[in-house]
């Protein structure tokens, strides 16, 4: 099988190495949609990273003694590896788990548990099963393609009377995008990037702003008839769009932070957060208990999807899909490791 590697100074390595043994309730999945997310960064950047991927799509090829899948079962793999028995993963929080399973232990050298690679090894309560009639390159949208930004609608219980102001217009903002515009709200979107502007309008924003112009949080007030936006999903990873999502918010609005960001933004939690009454939540991903949710919109929103996507690449590619990625000028971006 086909494994790929990220060496220092940005030196991509093309890896052949045995299939790994399937056991225990390690399932050994065949891949055959690998979105791609945030790994860019570290490619940017010239680090080195011993697993890439965390999201995918593909069949089972040995579901070993986990007793829920049978060879051939279409699968989507959920991020992460975590332990099933807390108390966090019990009540479907698994994402923010504190107890990780240690795949170099339990698998020792057979630890192939990234996805840009042709085969994985797979707990059996992280995959989800798919609907036969759904191509799995949009199941595979059930990780962070649609999860994250879905997981901060429900949790904030948005319907088709909010404003919506979605900040950053990478893949996950795109994919907010598209979930506001399920949920029939009012879809503001914001980014500094014309290309993923132009494309979020594409995929059914209402409005788009540039969040670097002046006067960008007055036309987010002028958009919502002077009040401010119901709900804001930061999805940019930034600052300044975590500042903004903030002043842009609605007096008692709802404010998700679904970016990471290594900076920390400066915002007066005595001042504006305390005399705007807003709720601030956290959003890393969504409560395996809404996936059936989650999957039935994603058979409602395929054309969507569709457009998102806006580039594939194989597999062994992967230097010159993160070429594209560090452009900015992409959508979601997925490779094809057959």
């Amino acid at each position: 099988m086909i494994e790929m590697r990220l060496a220092a100074d940005k030196a991509v390595q093309c890896i052949e190495r045995p299939v790994p043994a399937a056991r225990g309730d390690w399932v050994l999945v065949k891949l055959l949609s690998v979105p791609m997310c945030n790994e860019y960064h570290g490619y940017a950047e010239g680090k080195a990273a011993g697993v890439l991927g965390h999201e995918a799509a593909g069949v089972v090829e040995d579901p070993a003694a986990s007793g829920r899948f049978t060879a051939g079962d279409r699968v989507a793999v959920m991020p992460q590896l975590p332990c099933g028995h807390c108390r966090i993963c019990l009540e479907g929080e698994y994402i923010h788990c504190r107890q990780q399973r240690a795949a170099e232990t339990e698998l020792e050298s057979d630890a192939a548990v990234g996805t840009f690679a042709q085969y994985m090894l797979k707990p059996a309560d992280q995959l989800v099963s798919v609907p036969d009639a759904m191509p799995l390159d949009h199941a595979a949208m059930a990780c962070c393609g649609l999860g994250p930004s879905f997981g901060a609608l429900e949790r904030m219980q948005v319907d088709g009377d909010a404003a919506l102001l979605v900040s950053g217009l990478g893949p996950v903002g795109l994919g907010a995008v598209i979930n506001g515009r399920h949920r029939k709200s009012l879809v503001v979107a914001s980014d500094p990037n014309p290309w993923r502007r132009h494309l979020a309008l594409d995929l059914g924003a209402d409005h788009v702003i540039d969040p670097s112009r002046d006067g960008a949080l007055a036309e987010v007030m002028d958009l919502t008839g002077g009040r401010g936006a119901d709900v804001t999903v930061e999805c940019s990873g930034t600052v300044p769009g975590q500042e903004f999502c903030i002043e842009a918010a609605a007096v008692k609005g709802r404010v998700a932070v679904v970016g990471s960001s290594k900076g920390h933004a400066s915002v007066h939690l005595g001042g504006t957060i305390l005399f705007k009454g807003l709720t601030i939540i956290g959003s890393w991903h969504y409560n395996r208990a809404w996936t059936h949710r989650l999957l039935d919109q994603i058979g409602l929103v395929g054309d969507s999807i569709d457009r998102m996507i806006t580039h594939r690449f194989a597999l062994t590619n992967l230097r010159e899909a993160w070429e594209l990625q560090c452009t900015g000028q992409c959508g979601k971006v997925v490779l094809q490791p057959w």
